[in-house]
C-alpha cells in the first residue's frame, strides 16, 4: 500500500554567443545578460511544469506526473498501486455524459449539481477539496450560472493574479493549460511536489562546442508530482457549456 514514484528530469538551456558576449563586455554587463537569460530559462521551465501538471504522463516518460494521471486516470497504476484491485486508490472521477451519476437529465453542460456531487464525493468527513481548477470557458460558464449572486474570492487571490469565484466557500480558478472539458476538485494536502535538493533549478557548467561561437549551460530540475490519497480528489471530464 506504499506508493513509490520515479524521479523525473526537466531541463532548459541558457546560450550565450560570442557576439552577445562582446556587446556586453565588462563583468557587470555580462552578469546582467546572464541573469536575464537564466530568468528566461526559469520561466520556460515553470511554463513546462505547469503544462505537465495537467498531463497523464503519456506524452513522454520523463514528464512529471500531472492531474490527468494522479486524479483522472482510474484504470492505470499510480505510484505502483493498481486501482482495479485497490479501489480505495481511486479518485472520484465522473464522465459528464453519465447523467445517472448526477441524477438529472442527459446533458454534459456544466451545472452546480454536477459540481456539488463531485465535491461531496471527494469529501471525507470534514476533509474537503480546497479549490477547483478548470478551463477559462468552464470558469466563465460557471460565473454565468451565478448571475447576480456572483461571489468573488478575497483580495489576496486577486493580488496574486488569480481570477477566482467561489463554490462552497472554495476558490474556482481557471488555467490555460487545463484540458478542455475538465474540472478538478483538488485537496493539495495529499499532493506533493518532490524535488531533489541538489537539482532544483540547478545551473550546470558552461560548455562550448568546438564548431560554434556559443557557450551553453543547462538549468536542471529533478523531481516529480506525487499523491498519497487519491480518494480525496475529484474530477469531471467531458463537460460542455452549451
Amino acid at each position: 500500500t506504499s506508493a513509490i514514484y520515479d524521479w523525473k528530469q526537466l531541463a532548459s538551456t541558457v546560450t550565450i554567443n560570442g557576439l552577445e558576449e562582446a556587446q556586453n563586455s565588462g563583468e557587470a554587463a555580462f552578469l546582467d545578460l546572464l541573469n536575464t537569460k537564466i530568468e528566461v530559462a526559469r520561466e520556460s521551465v515553470v511554463a513546462k511544469m505547469n503544462e505537465m501538471f495537467y498531463g497523464d504522463n503519456s506524452a513522454a516518460a520523463a514528464d512529471f506526473h500531472g492531474l490527468g494521471l494522479l486524479i483522472k486516470d482510474v484504470a492505470n497504476p499510480v505510484g505502483g498501486i493498481d486501482p482495479d484491485t485497490n479501489t480505495w486508490w481511486k479518485a472520484q472521477v465522473f464522465n459528464a455524459a453519465d447523467a445517472g451519476a448526477f441524477g438529472h437529465t442527459d446533458s454534459t453542460v456544466l451545472d452546480r449539481q454536477m459540481m456539488t456531487h463531485a465535491f461531496n464525493s471527494a469529501s471525507v468527513g470534514g476533509d474537503t477539496p480546497t479549490f477547483v481548477l478548470t478551463t477559462q470557458e468552464l470558469h466563465e460558464h460557471y460565473e454565468s450560472l451565478l448571475q447576480a449572486n456572483v461571489r468573488h474570492m478575497d483580495a489576496s487571490l486577486a493580488d496574486a493574479g488569480f481570477q477566482a469565484l467561489e463554490f462552497k466557500g472554495r476558490p474556482v480558478l481557471f488555467d490555460e493549460d487545463c484540458p478542455s472539458g475538465e474540472m478538478y476538485f483538488v485537496n493539495p494536502k495529499y499532493l506533493r511536489l518532490k524535488v531533489h535538493r541538489d537539482r532544483f533549478f540547478k545551473a550546470g557548467p558552461f560548455i562550448q562546442p568546438t564548431d560554434y561561437d556559443t557557450r551553453t549551460m543547462k538549468l536542471l530540475t529533478y523531481g516529480n508530482l506525487t499523491i498519497n490519497s487519491r480518494r480525496h480528489q475529484g474530477c469531471i471530464y467531458g463537460l460542455t457549456t452549451a
